[in-house]
């Protein structure tokens, strides 16, 4: 954005400050310059920077005009009071999210949840240590859409008093009973119309939300490709007539039919079993090889939207697979620009895919506080239990899950048919010794 008149900017801001921030944020990301000269100017005279923020709150205030001597090196000290401003009026007033058009482009203005602290707010290179309390990203990323839905307080409710706890409790499971969907389709195409047992699955499915429950779960995640749409049902129901603490649950994913053709879908379902957010797979797998017969091509339609759903712990989101690992492309942009607060993913994949999810979440978790549950359904299987079954990464939180024996619970050793674990993630704020230790392990 050439030639920013913060004076306008600060002027249009009495009429609609959320625009005359967004437009800010985008000019300083924009113009490397702009905020370069801000944190040279911070760093030459911090006395004259807190006066000009203070000269900015007052105008934003309504008590004053404009400083009559702003300079491009002031726009850092205007985006600190404007988010200050907007997180002061935001209290009991304002939606968490809006839409707000710059030039030609269209932003989501996310309001971050009180108390969160990401690694990177702590260095003044970055717009997190300027405007802690709002993130900006555009609508379309690489044509990928990017919807915040509306909030849904049945959502919001049963996390608000996680939140006030400061920590939840995440299951990850994968099922080890070796029952495999059944492909269809000729060669090296696959899809997945349904399982090879469903009722001996259930049964794992079973056990391992009755294992959740025993555990304090608040959060569980089901890997991909694991349960099709007759169990995803049932386990809607269970959820409708059981007792248990569980917030949100993610059933696993599994192909569906739809317009054009079919697609990999998950669902985020409430502590009642409503779907309260779905989410189609962007990228479908496919892997060529010389020999045709080791090709992998998953026969559904990619998708190009991405739902968000806001709630007290930030912008939950779903992904399958490789919609969060892809270290490229459009999917790759997404992860950078977008501001999460909560990623479940359901995955099949192999040791080298768990550890590319990996990647992704501890820098989102650097980046944005934010935390990740994947549960991971071996591919190829591994029965010898070697490859991760899940993987849990938040606040001072890194952990892969390995598969469960029955050993360990009794000592018969048997194996059971689900290997599951329930991590406790923190959700309080990162203190200055977590930001300088980053992501340990659990």
């Amino acid at each position: 954005m050439p030639n920013l008149d913060l004076k306008k900017l600060l002027v249009e801001a009495a009429t609609d400050p959320a625009v005359s921030f967004a437009k800010l944020w985008v000019a300083v990301a924009k113009d490397h310059s702009l905020k370069e000269e801000g944190v040279s100017c911070w760093l030459a005279d911090k006395e004259r920077y807190s006066k000009r923020i203070k000269e900015i709150s007052a105008t934003l205030d309504g008590d004053c005009d404009p400083p009559a001597d702003l300079v491009a090196a002031d726009a850092l000290a205007a985006l600190q009071a404007l988010d200050a401003f907007l997180e002061e009026s935001n209290i009991g007033m304002l939606p968490t999210h809006r839409r707000c058009m710059v030039e030609q482009d269209s932003y989501w203005l996310l309001s971050r949840p009180r108390g969160f602290k990401p690694i990177l707010a702590n260095q003044p290179n970055q717009l997190q240590y300027w405007a802690p309390n709002h993130w900006l990203f555009p609508v379309s990323v690489n044509g990928i859409q990017v919807d915040v839905e509306p909030e849904v307080k049945a959502v919001s409710s049963i996390l608000e008093p996680v939140m006030r706890r400061g920590s939840v409790r995440i299951y990850t499971a994968s099922f080890e009973d070796g029952i495999e969907p059944k492909w269809v389709g000729p060669l090296p195409y696959y899809l997945a119309e349904s399982l090879g047992d469903t009722e001996e699955r259930w049964k794992s499915v079973t056990a391992a939300l009755e294992d959740a429950k025993a555990q304090g779960a608040h959060i569980v995640v089901l890997p991909e490709l694991t349960l099709c749409s007759v169990l995803r049902g049932r386990v809607e129901d269970w959820l409708e007539s059981k007792e248990h603490d569980f917030c949100l649950v993610v059933p696993g994913s599994f192909h569906v039919p739809g317009k054009g053709g079919h697609f990999g879908e998950t669902v985020l379902l409430n502590s009642v079993g409503r779907v309260v957010l779905t989410h189609h797979k962007l990228a479908p797998m496919l892997v060529e090889k010389k020999a045709a017969e080791n090709s992998v091509r998953e026969a559904i339609r990619g998708s190009a939207r991405f739902g968000l759903l806001p709630s007290p712990v930030g912008l939950i989101v779903l992904a399958i697979c490789l919609d969060y690992c892809e270290e490229n492309g459009a999917v790759d942009a997404f992860w950078n620009q977008v501001a999460p607060g909560l990623i479940l993913v359901p995955s099949m994949s192999n040791p080298s895919t768990a550890h590319a999810h990996e990647r992704r979440a501890s820098k989102l978790c650097r980046a944005h506080a934010a935390v990740t549950a994947v549960a991971i359904q071996p591919s190829p299987p591994d029965p010898n239990g070697e490859a991760p079954r899940g993987l849990v990464v938040g606040h001072q939180t890194k952990k892969f899950v390995m598969r469960v024996s029955q050993d360990a619970v009794d000592g018969s050793g048997s194996m059971l048919p689900w290997s599951g674990n329930c991590c406790l993630v923190s959700l309080r704020p990162l203190d200055d010794e977590a930001n300088t230790q980053g992501v340990g392990l659990a």
